[in-house]
């Protein structure tokens, strides 16, 4: 099991030049194959940024 940690910013339908101010949220996902992960597409949808860690592992992925 692994902890995503996701900095995510949606854009503007009306003006789509301007975007949302970032944001930070986190979920969970799972190792399936080699270096692929599974998790919820609300977990990563608008994603700038992922970092991910191991179950007690203190390194993050970027």
């Amino acid at each position: 099991m692994v902890q995503i940690f996701t900095f995510s910013q949606a854009a503007d339908w009306d003006e789509p030049w301007k975007f949302d101010q970032l944001r930070r949220s986190s979920g969970t996902g799972f190792i399936i194959k080699g270096r692929r992960i599974m998790t919820n597409a609300h977990v990563v949808s608008w994603a700038r940024q992922l970092m991910v860690k191991r179950y007690q592992d203190p390194r993050p992925y970027v």
